[in-house]
């Protein structure tokens, strides 16, 4: 088990009980934009930030790009952790076949499609009917997607409907959403024992505040003005906690450090050390198994 305290935040979530998973070739879902019984942990001015960015989403050199950047590091993270803790072929194309995978608040589709590709049955959810629009248009005809599915609807509706997956992503999700420590219950709730949990967000340092707001957006303004809301930024030991109240153990721990330069050169990197200026950091759980 690794839990290097780190700067930068991205959370893999590692349950072992996928070799008795149950798959399910069809994905049945009744689509509702906000749940009934359970209190939504959607924050709807946050829906309204995203619903703008929609169209231009796709664009490697727009309000995305960063995202767009990253977005390798995500896949080879969620890939190499996926194989590792469920001892699938590295050598397979198809390493996620015949697992049911949850990408919760997917966007536009930038991590779905290759989760998908990699062989999942991939359902990605978001609370931003505009995004799911974009989602479906840009698969839509692509053969390699037939396995991913899009629909607009929360994730406390998908817990009241019983559902349950082997793996679940959440990436960049967790400093946009209200009431964290539901949202993270929710995210435990629709994985199944042994199943993997992946997500990342952003770590609640000066540094970070600097980075993310000060200078990406006010000085260089690569995203719009209160795109982040730094007291929704969570660091490595607050989030450890909430995961483990919800049964979630870390296995592994990575920081997306990157400076200034990295950002203008597009070019990140993964590291397990201490570093002053990461901003982004990768964690690994995994759901108890019996609780």
């Amino acid at each position: 088990v690794s839990t290097q305290s780190t700067g930068t935040m991205a959370v893999s979530i590692s349950c072992r009980k996928w070799s008795r998973r149950v798959f399910s070739p069809s994905l049945s879902f009744k689509a509702s934009p906000f749940s009934r019984s359970f209190s939504s942990t959607v924050d709807r001015e946050e829906v309204r930030k995203f619903a703008r960015l929609s169209a231009t989403w796709w664009d490697p050199d727009g309000e995305m790009a960063g995202l767009h950047a990253i977005n390798p590091i995500r896949i080879h993270y969620v890939r190499e952790r996926l194989t590792e803790s469920l001892s699938l072929s590295r050598s397979d194309p198809l390493p996620l076949k015949g697992l049911r995978v949850l990408d919760v608040g997917c966007g536009c589709g930038l991590l779905s499609e290759p989760l998908a590709r990699m062989g999942g049955t991939v359902l990605g959810i978001d609370a931003t009917p505009t995004n799911i629009e974009v989602a479906k248009q840009h698969a839509k005809g692509d053969l390699s997607l037939n396995s991913l599915s899009y629909l607009h609807t929360t994730l406390e509706d998908l817990v009241e409907q019983g559902e349950q997956f082997d793996v679940v992503t959440c990436m960049e999700v967790i400093e946009h959403v209200n009431n964290v420590d539901q949202f993270i219950a929710s995210c435990s709730s629709v994985l199944k024992e042994g199943g993997q949990f992946i997500a990342s967000t952003i770590n609640k340092t000066p540094q970070s505040y600097a980075l993310a707001i000060v200078a990406a957006e006010n000085i260089l303004g690569w995203v719009k003005p209160g795109t982040h809301n730094w007291e929704k930024f969570i660091t490595p030991a607050d989030l450890q906690k909430l995961l483990s109240a919800h049964q979630l153990r870390v296995t592994n721990l990575k920081g997306l450090f990157t400076i200034l330069y990295h950002h203008l050169n597009h070019s990140f990197q993964l590291h397990s050390l201490p570093l002053l200026l990461k901003i982004f950091l990768l964690l690994h759980y995994p759901r108890a198994i019996g609780s």
